[in-house]
């Protein structure tokens, strides 16, 4: 089952999983169903299954980018208070220029970490995809 959908035992969709489950298991046991009519409905269970797989492929991915976008938002909203803050308190130019310049500086950390992150994981996905070379005799 989908990783976020599994904090939802006992929901409905938990319970059509499970009726959905028990059908195919019934499908696949029945005796009195004609082996042409069985087959189809066993075509219409497989079709079923991989557009359920999909779907729960993209609800990973969506999920995932959901979060990093929230991270990145609360992130962000951190550096704004920070400033704000800042704005509030500071009396002289100089404190608030340090406390901007801190700021940018955590922001570009922030920026060429995620880079690296992205780089990593695009030189992985590169050599995962590379066949591998032929055994030596």
């Amino acid at each position: 089952m989908n990783k976020i959908f599994e904090t939802l035992r006992g929901s409905w969709i938990t319970r059509d999983r499970e009726k959905a489950e028990d059908n195919r298991n019934y499908i696949h046991s029945a005796e009195k169903i004609p082996a042409e009519v069985q087959e189809r409905m066993l075509l219409i269970v497989d079709r079923a299954e991989s557009t359920e797989e999909f779907c729960d492929k993209v609800i990973d991915v969506t999920g995932k980018d959901a979060s990093r976008h929230t991270q990145e938002i609360v992130f962000l909203e951190t550096q704004i208070k920070g400033l704000i803050r800042a704005i509030r308190s500071g009396k002289d130019l100089e404190s608030l220029r340090a406390v901007a310049n801190e700021t940018i500086q955590r922001l570009r950390e922030r920026v060429d970490r995620e880079e690296q992150e992205r780089l990593r994981a695009s030189s992985s996905d590169t050599f995962a995809s590379l066949p591998s070379p032929p055994p030596v005799p």
